[in-house]
């Protein structure tokens, strides 16, 4: 049975201030992903709008080349406290950025944001 890989892409209990955007570092999927199947559990407290989403590319370094994938919407839109867990289907690639953003515009946010992968 494949195993499931938990990645934390940020410190757990990040804080984000009003419309402030934080991007992991790459990481890599080629040798931890055998059956394309992929999920975000996210922590959300404090009082502002937590985004999460993606861009992939194919390089170790984000040197401008990361994107995200044409049609893609956020992994999860909109979350303000409590816990979610969303799956997602990236196109193929061989490094993931996670992307997490406070949206409301007024409050800071404090998420713990996991990737499990298959």
């Amino acid at each position: 049975m494949p195993l499931i890989r938990k990645i934390s892409p940020f410190k757990a209990g990040i804080v984000l201030a009003p419309n402030q955007v934080k991007e992991s570092l790459p990481i890599p999927l080629k040798d931890i992903v055998e059956n394309g199947l992929f999920s975000i559990h996210n922590v959300v407290t404090g009082n502002g709008t937590c985004r999460v989403s993606y861009k992939m590319g194919n390089g170790p370094v984000d040197d401008g080349s990361f994107a995200t994938p044409e049609g893609a919407s956020p992994i999860i839109a909109s979350q303000t406290i409590g816990s979610k867990v969303a799956s997602f289907k990236p196109t193929v690639a061989t490094y993931i950025i996670i992307v997490i953003s406070e949206i409301g515009g007024a409050n800071s946010v404090t998420c713990t944001t996991i990737l499990n992968l298959q």
